[in-house]
């Protein structure tokens, strides 16, 4: 099992205004640099999101829990050298009160360069939430 773990400190901005962007599984697009645009299936109790990609990739994705402040999902399908991801994405406060962004994971790796890569698609996310709400 590999994993990847990145977060963003957000001093500026406030714990609602950041969930309100990062928080909802039906609005990658409107965050992430490498999400085009985000199509959302609800059925049979189930969430799932279709991330097509600006480079014509597509990847799917099940929300598995939410909660207060987070919510975690695992891929079904996509591009990435990986099987069996399972990542969680929250917002926080660190413990002198500013607000933390953590996106994390596990998977099996498909490719020497998984990590890599899935560190790179976490990297953009956070460092497009950073020039949004400043640092």
């Amino acid at each position: 099992m590999n994993g990847v773990s990145r977060s963003v400190r957000l001093p500026n901005a406030s714990l609602e205004e950041v969930w309100e962007v990062a928080g909802s599984f039906q609005q990658l697009h409107g965050w992430h640099p490498g999400v085009e645009s985000t199509e959302i299936d609800k059925s049979d109790d189930k969430v799932v999101r279709r991330l097509n990609l600006k480079d014509g990739g597509v990847i799917v994705e099940e929300l598995r829990v939410t909660g207060n402040g987070f919510y975690d999902y695992a891929i079904i399908d996509g591009p990435l050298p990986v099987k069996d991801y399972h990542s969680q994405l929250s917002v926080g406060r660190d413990a002198s009160g500013c607000v933390v962004v953590i996106w994390c994971c596990v998977f099996d790796s498909l490719s020497e360069h998984a990590e890599e890569v899935v560190a790179g698609i976490y990297q953009a996310g956070l460092d497009a939430l950073k020039e949004r709400f400043g640092s």
